[in-house]
């Protein structure tokens, strides 16, 4: 387990730690199906409507915020889509995409790991904002865009040829800025449930939140570490190993308090 779990400086060897994270991911994708209830929230859309009852008693026309039903969503289903995506990207890194990968991390970009943790992130941010109480389409879709954004804008700046770069540049910052917006919405929310709820947010949600602040933390923290190239984090490839061993713990521990906190109440 030791030798697993340990990390290598060869780019060649990098492939094995794809293999067993994507048969990771595979266990979780398996137990979730079977052991994981359906748990559905409402998707709805909020308007400007002229109210009739307050036209008619005022006699003029008044308008009011209205809300409308559009569907429902299964956060079962949402965790099982975000594990698919790990599952599938790990797979061809170690394997078809090999090549490419390996080739792409001697010139220090990682095209991949931005892009899915854009789409991971994101879809980490509806699923929280929906236990928070956030139905709202328009509202979910800023949730899960502004994390890709954040995202692409780290994967442009990676390009770039920062080899002398020993501090955040002002686009790396603008995109951990991006990257917290949506957990400033989501904390409104709470705070808002707390203030003006009946029984406000259920205890185990605070924890599920602490842990997507400790995620990005962590991560900020690492990608901080590599552009200061501090002592092993001059190797691209031990910050990109961080990356992944760290996405792997703080997603599961995401994923299972939902799953202990409402898919199996």
């Amino acid at each position: 387990m030791k030798k697993i779990l340990s990390f290598t400086y060869k780019i060649s060897d990098i492939y094995k730690l794809n293999y067993i994270l994507s048969g990771y991911y595979l266990i979780q994708f398996i137990l979730i199906i079977f052991i994981a209830n359906s748990y559905t929230l409402p998707i709805s859309t909020s308007y400007i409507t002229r109210d009739q009852l307050l036209s008619k008693a005022y006699g003029k026309n008044l308008l009011s915020q209205a809300n409308s039903h559009l569907f429902d969503v299964n956060v079962k289903i949402l965790i099982i889509i975000m594990l698919l995506i790990s599952i599938i990207i790990y797979a061809l890194l170690a394997t078809r995409y090999r090549y490419h990968y390996e080739k792409s991390l001697k010139h220090q970009v990682n095209t991949v790991r931005w892009i899915q943790n854009g789409v991971s992130n994101g879809l980490i941010l509806i699923m929280v904002g929906l236990l928070a109480g956030i139905y709202d389409l328009a509202m979910l879709g800023v949730l899960f865009v502004l994390p890709i954004i954040a995202n692409v804008i780290m994967l442009v700046e990676e390009k770039r040829d920062n080899q002398q770069q020993i501090k955040l540049s002002k686009w790396q910052i603008l995109s951990f800025i991006t990257a917290v917006i949506p957990l400033l919405v989501i904390l409104c929310y709470v705070i808002s449930a707390d203030i003006y709820g009946v029984s406000g947010i259920a205890t185990y949600y605070y924890f599920i939140f602490g842990t997507v602040i400790l995620f990005y933390l962590a991560n900020f923290i690492n990608q901080l570490l590599r552009v200061k190239k501090f002592e092993m984090w001059k190797r691209y490839i031990y910050s990109e190993q961080v990356y992944m061993i760290l996405e792997a713990v703080i997603k599961t521990a995401l994923i299972w308090q939902i799953v202990v906190g409402v898919l199996r109440s």
